[in-house]
């Protein structure tokens, strides 16, 4: 149903906005499914939305899209995000990614959450280990080990680019507030930071 596409358009742009990404073709692909609103179940949407705790985010997202598209004018919190979505693209920028899961996972703290990033990266969670180690499906206990045999193929990989990937030391204390800001923007009662 069309009102699945809404839905699933906005819980995939909310995952990319947590991640540090907005870009200008989700804003604008947001408008252009907003548009048939009339034809759509508004109260299923909403039900939904309000399950899934993103009524306010997609609200947010919806007038962000009217005013790219001149609908509505620009305030100091559509240029924030607006600059956002310009200045990290539509997939973000490896920066952003890792200034997101700084504000995240720190709790207040840039030094937490570049640890908690960290050990989040070396240590997935159990579905996603599944999907590289499917032997965890019938024995779970296993994890740590898949932990480790991970972490011994990661070391014996492409060690310079995991390094890189891992590497938060280009994250300052600026970039962190101003990351903070941006996702209390979109909807503070939908995102922790």
């Amino acid at each position: 149903a069309e009102e699945d596409v809404l839905l699933f358009h906005l819980v995939h742009m909310h995952k990319d906005f947590l991640n540090g990404s907005l870009g200008l073709r989700r804003i604008l692909d947001t408008w252009l499914l907003s548009r048939h609103a009339d034809s759509l179940d508004q109260a299923l949407i909403a039900r939904e939305l309000e399950a899934m705790g993103l009524s306010a985010f997609a609200e947010r997202m919806q007038w962000l899209g009217r005013v790219c598209m001149g609908e509505e004018p620009v305030d100091p919190d559509a240029e924030l995000l607006l600059r956002h979505a310009f200045q990290h693209g539509i997939y973000g920028s490896n920066k952003s990614y890792k200034t997101a899961r700084i504000a995240g996972m720190g709790k207040g703290s840039m030094l937490g959450g570049k640890v908690r990033s960290l050990v989040a990266a070396v240590f997935l969670p159990y579905g996603r280990m599944k999907a590289q180690f499917p032997v965890l499906e019938k024995a779970p206990v296993l994890l740590p080990v898949c932990w480790i045999r991970r972490i011994v193929e990661l070391l014996h990989g492409n060690w310079a680019d995991y390094r890189r990937k891992l590497d938060y030391r280009n994250v300052t204390e600026d970039d962190l507030s101003e990351m903070r800001t941006f996702l209390r923007q979109a909807a503070a009662s939908d995102v922790s930071c």
